[in-house]
């Protein structure tokens, strides 16, 4: 039988819903593995990192600042060269960078977090000449606030190989029949998939 009109505009919404839902899993995904890498070569938590990259560049790793900060972790090509990474356009480079710049400043901070977010943002020389304080700009106050929030509320950076499962999960859902008359969104069908799928990170 011939699908209706209705059942089309349905799959539609389906589709879109689905596309928007794929999206953050997808970059994730692409950027999952290489937070874990850089994780266990600084022994920093891979959720601090994941937090990190949330807020630097939003997982973009083509992101380059005004100010000239680039890639995932948002890295100054002369911080890079202090501690010997040059190639920050590529992202595993850039994450082992700016990775190893934050433990450097975990340790330069007698392990403060605190301090070591905010002088990833302002520099060490701004929170020592505020009498290491977090210096009192409105933008490393947010900035702090924002890393931390995500970090201590976020769950553990998973698997690659687990990522995908909600995308599967989403894509061989079945389409709305033709007879139906309620919002997809309504019928409770996302939320019935929702409650059946692993538990995955989405950033």
């Amino acid at each position: 039988m011939p699908m209706t009109e209705r059942a089309w505009r349905r799959m539609a919404v389906t589709g879109l819903l689905a596309l928007t839902m794929l999206a953050p899993v997808q970059a994730g995904e692409r950027h999952a593995a290489s937070i874990l890498a850089a994780a266990r070569a600084t022994g920093l938590d891979a959720r601090l990192l994941q937090a990190m990259v949330a807020v630097e560049s939003g997982h973009d790793a083509l992101a380059v600042s005004p100010k000239g900060a680039i890639g995932l972790m948002q890295v100054m090509p002369a911080t890079g060269r202090r501690f010997g990474f040059t190639d920050l356009a590529d992202p595993d480079v850039n994450l082992r960078a700016g990775a190893t710049y934050l433990k450097w400043l975990l340790a330069h901070f007698d392990g403060d977090l605190t301090l070591a977010v905010a002088a990833y943002n302002a520099g060490e020389g701004a929170v020592h000449r505020h009498g290491r304080q977090v210096p009192p700009y409105p933008e490393t106050r947010q900035y702090v606030r924002r890393v931390l929030t995500r970090y201590r509320g976020g769950q553990p950076v998973p698997p690659p190989s687990r990522l995908g499962q909600l995308a599967g999960l989403l894509l061989s859902s079945p389409a709305p029949a033709a007879n139906e008359t309620q919002n997809p969104t309504e019928s409770g069908q996302f939320r019935k998939s929702a409650a059946r799928a692993p538990l995955v990170w989405i950033p």
